[in-house]
């Protein structure tokens, strides 16, 4: 795999961390009052549907190829993102 592909799958892992956290806490805030089976069933398929998104992007960006830094920048975004929502909140 060339260089210029597997800067952009890094990036692409990261920025999707990111967006994968701020949309947990969404779907943290709007399961908040719902019903316990509708929360597992909600959050088993919205983890569900972002993992098939992950992994059809990094098909067509890669050919499929996994390697464990990609998975690493993506719980990096994951922290990052974390991290500002706590400093915004205080």
């Amino acid at each position: 795999m060339i260089l210029e592909t597997q800067i952009y799958t890094l990036l692409f892992s990261f920025v999707f961390g990111i967006i994968f956290g701020f949309l947990v806490r969404i779907n943290y805030f709007f399961l908040n009052h719902s019903n316990r089976i509708i929360k597992v069933l909600f959050t088993i398929s919205f983890v569900t549907l972002f993992t098939l998104i992950y992994f059809i992007i990094l098909e067509k960006l890669n050919s499929g190829i996994i390697h464990i830094y990609y998975f690493i920048m993506l719980i990096l975004g994951f922290c990052l993102e974390q991290f500002i929502e706590k400093r915004i909140k205080g």
